[in-house]
């Protein structure tokens, strides 16, 4: 029976004149950790002076974040994503604020909450449970603390993500996901891992 539905579905959703994919709101939390190095040949001695005598620097960023994601379908099983977040609380006196956008591709039979009607059917249906993987690209701000001076930096970042959404009824859902990313900045290298979870909230559904 559930394939028939899958199959009924994914012939309406072509068919038919009225066939809305809601967009996706999510809210999370979880941990951010960043390992930045400083790139010795971008340094420039505080004090005036020229040559080698600047000292990179590298350290860890933690945090608990607080993260926010628009995501829209294109298809059952493709979505286009914005998010943005920034740090709560931390465990380190550094502060990591980012901004991306990426695609998410659901591996899952229908990857998105789906509803299709035309004068004689309507088919509304919430999958239980989907998962989905996909690469992102996006900046960061990093503001960190050297021994002698707090810095900051402009980090272009690439990466991937991957999770899983578990529905709790039509609207909203359970999200849980992990993500890695390298970036380059103006003065600094860094790799950042996120471990997330939260809410899925299905707009206009």
């Amino acid at each position: 029976m559930k394939l028939i539905i899958i199959f009924l579905l994914l012939a309406s959703a072509n068919a038919f004149g009225d066939a809305k994919l809601p967009a996706q709101l999510s809210f999370c939390i979880g941990s951010v950790s960043t390992n930045y190095s400083e790139t010795a040949s971008k340094l420039v001695a505080t004090d005036g002076t020229t040559g080698t005598t600047v000292t990179p620097y590298s350290g860890t960023a933690s945090s608990m974040p607080i993260d926010v994601e628009f995501e829209y379908f294109s298809n059952l099983k493709k979505s286009y994503f914005l998010k943005g977040g920034g740090p709560v609380m931390a465990s380190t006196p550094d502060r990591y604020f980012y901004f991306a956008t990426g695609i998410n591709f659901y591996f899952s039979p229908i990857g998105s909450p789906t509803y299709v009607s035309d004068e004689r059917i309507e088919i509304k249906l919430a999958p239980k449970f989907r998962y989905y993987a996909g690469p992102n690209i996006g900046a960061s701000y990093l503001i960190y603390n050297t021994k002698s001076q707090i810095k900051n930096d402009m980090i272009v970042e690439l990466g991937l993500q991957g999770g899983a959404i578990y529905s709790i009824n039509s609207k909203w859902g359970v999200k849980a996901e992990g993500a890695f990313s390298r970036g380059i900045g103006a003065l600094l290298s860094s790799m950042t891992m996120k471990i997330l979870l939260g809410t899925t909230y299905n707009l206009n559904f």
